[in-house]
Formats: structure tokens, C-alpha cells, sequence
């Protein structure tokens, strides 16, 4: 047989690289100390960590006969003269019974399934799980490692720092209870957002903003296409006036009409809850300065809006709501926020009528008398509507933004909103969600106090723990929204039914704000909640695994995520100055870093755009773009994270599965004895022989995992299984060849230490030689520095000694 067959064992496939965390031939985590026999084969009368001392069971324990490892010396109190007595043969029928009770005395299993390393307990998986349940077991209400029980409300997190099996048990007992909590949530959200909102909001987008109107100049436009102040006039009268009143000769709708119990109008089946406003916020005409050379031209000066700079001054006629200014307070509206600049709620507005040769009347009154001129900066169009067969409020708001330079900008908001709640059934079923929400928060809170009080300062250095309070911080925060919301629409319905009855404006800012606040903390919590189940991935293999990998490349992906994100605003600036006159993509800073992020998923949609800007600069700065973010940064990433994988699943190989508890283990032991209570015993065999088989291994393979996990190559454990005779046929490797092993490895051991040792002290001479290359420098800088002043004295004698004489 070969060096290289010798050194591999056919049983497991490993790889000839050192893991990068393996930085010494030491077994021990600090890389000092010896390796005594001791923490291969356990010494008579030792027992586990968090084993019952010898001779106490306790209730419902299977009682185990002792076990003897193998070459175990006799005990200190036994006569040294008396040879110790072998203990009787069995015969293959009792061995069979011992083996399906799960009692047989095997001293291989104990001595195979021993960590090598003296800090890791006894392999706790398979059959041999009841074995290290046993061992780490201790009686009710006791203390591990400082660690009290926490009784009911005891968690995988404080498992963690007594056991890997409770860890385990407690988890899996932990995402039961969470997906309670994660179902809840997952109801309160769907529940509350009805999907028929999209097919709502969909129409009334479809006939308020993308239907096409003529203009005067013969034209079609639609809502975003208008770009002059005339387009705004043409909109009002093609599609918004129409619109309005569209239920007037519709005859579903008036069908749908003739059973309301008062006068409404009708937009497309929907109520109109209340009438539209059409409103204007102007600035003054010195709100800025006509440069010297200009004054001439411009007699006046209307710079963007702030509020400050607001016109309330009539104008036009200067008699009715539309020609004098109106505060906030008149107007019940609230401010509306735009591209270029947010807008107060006072101002001139016009509320439509209940009938439309009235609202025709005021629009040829606005029209006439030059409604919109050099001094307006904002028009917005409210329009509020209601469909009771979905319970759902569309709330409009159009905006007509004019900025100095003249032109239109457009922007809409149709919002889709559930503010009556608590009217169906499955409103009430909601409730009763919600309040199970309630309890369930009230639940994870003291929870989390408790391990708090018990974990103390351990508590924080856990992110799943900080994850928590944000989601308890989430979920509060979302009832008491919740709540508030409710409130304050039952104090507003009052006003809302007498402005319907009324035909006058209600406004709706105030309530929609606090709705779109809570549908942003309950998809935030519905979020954080699905996250958190990342948590649990730790008790199956491949989850650990990937988990793992990212906790160790973690400051390698947030330096490369800081680098990525320097880069591109580099390029976002570049992009802003040479592209942002031309391209809308890049007419910020902002808009500039969100268009290259988005380069990241493809898309160059605007190229053809920039080129026609800049056909020299655009086709090289998107190709050096691509190469240096996309092809390099991108891929570097990958490479963490794929390096990450690697150290995770060398240290998992490393470790080995001896050491590791996943729910498969527990999972595949309760099976098994689930198939003996039940009397499948042929099952129970298949699946007791196949774990004998894994956990019989020859010693050749216990010695190759320990020169494993003392980061041995392929050809280093091949010379050293040379070195000492060793060869995979040896299924029983004598007491002798262990000890020359064990012995071998502490020699390396101490080597190391001294060489390490030996490059510290090296390295201080180093140091010590340096300091006094540049103490003897110094020196001698000064000694020259003596010796010319000593000169310049010398000569300075001699000259006042020539003078005096």
C-alpha cells in the first residue's frame, strides 16, 4: 500500500489544505500543553462532564452496567498483586438481547466516540445520544457552568451555555412557539391588506393619470406628459371635470345611485365621499432679486416655494375662496410634499360643485381671470372615493408643481387604504388575531427579561438577542399605531358624515399619514419575523454550515460593502456633473448612487440617452463602471462568501460529527425507540446496525481524525502513519503504538511552542537591535556635533588671543 492510500482514509474524503484557523500540531484550542493519554481513553472512575456521581440514579434513568475502556489501568485502591479478573464470556443471544435494550457494555463505543480534544464531551448523536443525555443530565433545579435553569421560560439561549442536547430540544421547543407568533403576524398582514386594492387603485390610475386628453394644439397627452401651463387647463377640462361627473349619464350608475339614502356623485360605481378641491399655494413677487443687468426686463422675481416666501395677498378678482388666500385652518388640508419642494396647506382653492354647469362656471371664471400666472409654484386636486363592497378608501392627490424656470412637473398619489375597521367578520377574527399578538409579545417579553436576568452581559453579545428587542420594539409599536388609527377615525367619522351631508371638503391627510404608518410597521414586523427564522437554522447541518460561513467573513463583506459603496458615489458624483443636465437618472446624488445600485440586476435603459449627452465620455465611463463594480466587486464578494463556506465545512470536518448535536440526531434516536415501544423491531435493527457500523470504526480511523484535528495534510499523516507502523488493515492498534502517537504529537507540540517561542524572542532582539542602530545614530550625531563645537571654541580663542595681542 502507497504513502498516499495509507494517509487517506477511504472512509472519509478530506483535503490536503489546512484550515486557516489550524496554526499548530496541538489538539487544544491555545496551542499549549500536553496531550495526555488521558483525553483519548478516559481514566478508570472518571466520568463526563456533568455526569452523576458513581452509584446515584435518578428517577426514570435507565441504569447502565459499567464500562471498562480498553487498556484502563486498575483502580488506586485494588491489590496491585492481584491481577484483575476478566469478566465472564456471553454468548451471542445475550449479547443480542443487551444490544436491542440499548445496554450493551461496549468499551470501543465509549472509547471511539471520546473526544480527542479534553474540552469537547463524549459524541452525542445516534445511539450514543441517550448515552450523553445521561452524562450531561443533572437533577432538577441545579446549576451548569454558572448558568441557572430558567425553568419554563428557559431557551435555547440559555441552553447554549449548558449543553448542546438541551440546546437543541429548546430550539426546536422555541420555533414551535415562534411560528405561532410568525403565523399571527402573517394573518394580521395579509388580513389587513385586502388584494383587491391593487385592481382599485389600478383603475383609478388608469382613467385619472394614463388617459390621454387633447390639448389645443390638437395633441394627446396624459397626466405625466404635461409640461405646460395650458396641458393644465386641457387636463381639467378633458379628464378630470368629465370624470367627476361621469355618474351623472351613466346609467349603472345611476342605478347604483337611486339606492344610496342621500345625494353623492359617482366616479366609476365608487362614492365620492367628498367633493374634489382644486387648490394653489403662490410665492410673492419679491421673493428674490433681479440681477442690475436685468432689471429692465423683469420689473419682478418669484423664486421657489418655502413658506416664508408665501403670497397671501389676493389677486385676480379678489373677492371668494379662489382669489384670497385661505389658512390651513379654513382649508383643513394638510402640507403636500413634492420634487421640488413641500407645500403649506393654506392657500386659493375652488371645491367642485354638485353640478357640473356650476363647476364649469368656476373653471371659465379661473380661466378668464388668469387663475395660474407667474406666481404660482403648486396646484393640487384632492379627490376622496369609497367602495362599500371592499370597505376601501382611494385617496387622490394630484400635483402640479411650477418651478421659476418655468414648465410642469406632475406627480400623483392614489392610495388604497382600510380605515374603517372592525365591519366583517373576518374584521373580527383580525381582532382576535391581534390580541393574540398582544399576548404573545407580553409572553416573549418576559421571556427575554429572563434570560437577561439569568445570561446577564452574555445576553447582548448574541445579534439574535438584539434582533429580538427590535421585533418586540416592532410588534408594540404596531398595536399602539393600530390602536391610534382606530381612534382617531371613529373621532373623524362624526365630521366626515356632516361634511357628506353638507357636500363641503374633508380632508383625509392626517388619517392617511397615520394608515400608511402602521401598514409600514406591520409589513417591518411581518418582515423581522421571517428573518428571525434564520435563527433555527443552527440545528440542521447545512443551516449551521451556511451561518457559519458568514460569521466569518462578516468583516470581510462589510469592508467590501464600505469600498463598494465609497466607489460608486465616486461614480454617482461623476455621473451627476457630466449627465445630470440631460438625463433624470442622474439629476441628484441621490437618484445617481439608486440608478448605479440598480446597474447591479442589468439594465441601461437610459444609455442611449447619455451617449446622445456625451458620445465620447458615456460609452467609457459605463464600461469602466462595469468592469471595476460589477465584474470585480461582485465577484469578490462571491468569493468571500464561498471562501466563508469552505472554512465553515473544514471546521465541521474538523470537528467532526462526533462533537455536533442537529436535530437529525434526536430526531433519528426518538425514531428508533419509537420503532421498539411499537414492536418494529426489524426496523430497530436495520437502524441500530447501521449506527454500530458508524460508530464501530477501526482505531485507524480515531488516530486519522486526531492528526486531523492537529491540522495534519494528506502527506503529513501519511509520513507519520509510516513513521509509527500504522496501515488501515490494523483494526486494533496496540497500547504501545498509542502511546508512541500520543507521545509524538505532545513532542510536536512542545516544538512548536519553542519555535514559537524562540520567533518572539527573535523578534525582541530584532526590535532591541533597531533601537540601538538608531541610539548609535544618535550618538553619533551628537559626538560630531561636539567635536565642532569644540572647533568653533578653539578657533574663537585663538582669534580673541591674536586680537589682544
Amino acid at each position: 500500500m502507497s504513502h498516499q492510500e495509507m494517509g487517506d482514509s477511504a472512509k472519509e474524503k478530506i483535503e490536503d489544505v489546512k484550515p486557516a484557523e489550524i496554526t499548530s500540531h496541538s489538539g487544544r484550542v491555545d496551542g499549549s500543553g500536553d496531550f495526555p493519554p488521558a483525553d483519548v481513553f478516559f481514566e478508570p472512575g472518571k466520568t463526563f462532564f456533568g455526569a452523576k456521581p458513581a452509584g446515584t440514579t435518578l428517577p426514570g434513568d435507565t441504569v447502565l452496567p459499567t464500562v471498562v475502556p480498553l487498556f484502563a489501568e486498575p483502580p488506586m485502591d485494588a491489590d496491585p498483586e492481584e491481577p484483575p479478573k476478566e469478566p465472564p464470556k456471553e454468548g451471542k443471544k445475550e449479547k443480542k438481547e443487551k444490544r436491542e435494550k440499548g445496554q450493551e457494555p461496549d468499551d470501543k463505543i465509549i472509547r471511539k466516540t471520546a473526544a480527542v480534544d479534553s474540552k469537547v464531551q463524549a459524541k452525542m448523536s445516534r445511539t450514543n445520544l441517550g448515552m450523553a443525555e445521561k452524562t450531561t443530565a443533572a437533577k432538577p433545579g441545579s446549576e451548569r457552568s454558572g448558568i441557572p435553569a430558567g425553568g419554563f421560560l428557559q431557551t435555547g439561549d440559555i441552553a447554549m451555555h449548558i449543553g448542546q442536547t438541551e440546546y437543541i430540544l429548546l430550539t426546536v421547543r422555541d420555533f414551535f412557539l415562534y411560528s405561532i407568533l410568525v403565523t399571527v403576524v402573517t394573518v394580521i398582514a395579509v388580513a389587513s391588506m385586502p388584494t383587491s386594492r391593487y385592481y382599485y387603485h389600478d383603475i383609478f390610475t388608469h382613467f385619472l393619470t394614463d388617459s390621454n386628453f387633447k390639448t389645443e394644439s390638437g395633441l394627446y397627452k396624459n397626466f405625466w406628459d404635461i409640461r405646460i401651463l395650458d396641458q393644465i387647463w386641457d387636463y381639467w377640462k378633458g379628464i378630470l371635470i368629465p370624470l367627476t361627473y361621469s355618474g351623472v349619464n351613466d346609467r349603472i350608475a345611476k342605478t347604483f345611485a337611486a339606492n344610496l339614502k342621500e345625494d353623492h356623485l359617482m366616479i366609476l360605481e365608487n362614492v365620492v365621499v367628498v367633493l374634489p378641491r382644486i387648490r394653489q399655494v403662490r410665492v410673492r413677487n419679491d421673493s428674490c432679486q433681479v440681477p442690475e443687468g436685468f432689471v429692465y426686463i423683469f420689473d419682478s422675481c418669484h423664486y421657489f416655494f418655502s413658506p416664508e416666501l408665501e403670497d397671501r395677498e389676493p389677486f385676480g378678482l379678489g373677492n371668494g375662496t379662489l382669489w384670497t388666500w385661505q389658512s390651513d385652518q379654513v382649508t383643513k388640508s394638510s402640507s403636500v410634499s413634492g420634487e421640488i419642494s413641500t407645500y403649506t396647506g393654506g392657500g386659493y382653492f375652488m371645491d367642485f360643485s354638485m353640478k357640473k354647469e356650476e363647476t364649469l362656471a368656476l373653471y371659465t371664471e379661473m380661466w378668464n381671470n388668469t387663475w395660474i400666472d407667474h406666481g404660482s409654484r403648486a396646484i393640487i386636486v384632492d379627490v376622496v372615493g369609497y367602495t362599500q363592497r371592499d370597505n376601501l378608501f382611494c385617496i387622490v392627490t394630484l400635483l402640479f408643481e411650477i418651478p421659476p424656470s418655468g414648465g410642469v412637473i406632475t406627480s400623483g398619489d392614489i392610495r388604497i387604504q382600510k380605515l374603517l375597521r372592525y365591519v366583517s367578520t373576518l374584521d373580527f377574527v383580525v381582532l382576535g388575531f391581534e390580541a393574540a399578538l398582544l399576548v404573545l409579545l407580553v409572553y416573549y417579553t418576559v421571556e427575554e427579561t429572563v434570560e437577561l436576568i439569568i445570561i446577564r452581559l452574555k445576553y447582548f453579545k448574541n445579534p439574535w438577542n438584539i434582533f429580538d428587542f427590535v421585533i418586540l420594539v416592532l410588534g408594540y409599536s404596531t398595536l399602539a399605531v393600530g390602536a391610534l388609527r382606530y381612534f382617531m377615525v371613529e373621532n373623524e367619522l362624526k365630521g366626515l358624515r356632516d361634511a357628506m351631508r353638507n357636500h363641503e371638503f374633508f380632508s383625509f391627510h392626517e388619517v392617511r399619514k397615520i394608515q400608511t404608518a402602521y401598514e409600514v410597521l406591520i409589513g417591518t414586523l411581518a418582515l423581522g419575523v421571517w428573518l428571525k427564522i434564520f435563527k433555527y437554522m443552527y440545528v440542521v447541518r447545512p443551516g449551521a454550515i451556511v451561518l457559519r460561513a458568514f460569521q466569518k467573513v462578516r468583516m470581510e463583506l462589510l469592508a467590501l460593502t464600505l469600498m463598494l459603496l465609497l466607489l460608486v458615489f465616486g461614480f454617482a458624483m461623476f455621473a451627476h456633473v457630466i449627465f445630470g443636465t440631460h438625463v433624470e437618472e442622474f439629476n441628484s446624488i441621490g437618484s445617481s448612487m439608486f440608478t448605479l445600485i440598480a446597474l447591479f440586476s442589468g439594465g441601461l435603459y437610459f444609455y442611449k440617452n447619455c451617449e446622445e449627452a456625451r458620445p465620447m465620455l458615456a460609452p467609457a465611463f459605463f464600461i469602466l463602471y462595469i468592469f471595476v463594480v460589477i465584474l470585480l466587486f461582485l465577484n469578490w464578494f462571491a468569493a468571500a462568501i464561498v471562501h466563508g463556506l469552505k472554512r465553515a465545512a473544514k471546521d465541521f470536518d474538523a470537528t467532526g460529527d462526533d462533537e455536533q448535536v442537529f436535530l437529525k440526531d434526536i430526531l433519528r434516536n426518538a425514531l428508533k425507540k419509537m420503532f421498539l415501544i411499537c414492536g418494529y423491531k426489524r426496523m430497530y435493527k436495520k437502524m441500530d446496525d447501521e449506527d454500530r457500523a458508524y460508530q464501530d470504526r477501526p482505531d485507524y480511523d480515531i488516530i486519522i481524525n486526531l492528526l486531523k484535528r492537529n491540522g495534519f495534510g494528506i502527506l503529513e499523516r501519511a509520513l507519520f502513519l509510516k513513521r509509527h507502523g500504522i496501515s488501515e488493515e490494523n483494526a486494533t492498534i496496540p497500547k504501545s503504538k498509542v502511546d508512541d502517537v500520543i507521545a509524538d504529537l505532545n513532542g510536536m507540540n512542545k516544538l512548536y511552542v519553542e519555535v514559537e517561542e524562540h520567533a518572539k524572542i527573535m523578534e525582541q532582539v530584532d526590535k532591541i537591535k533597531k533601537r540601538l542602530e538608531i541610539l548609535d545614530h544618535a550618538l553619533s550625531d551628537m559626538v560630531v556635533k561636539v567635536d565642532v563645537l569644540v572647533d568653533k571654541m578653539k578657533y574663537q580663542d585663538e582669534e580673541a588671543k591674536s586680537k589682544a595681542a
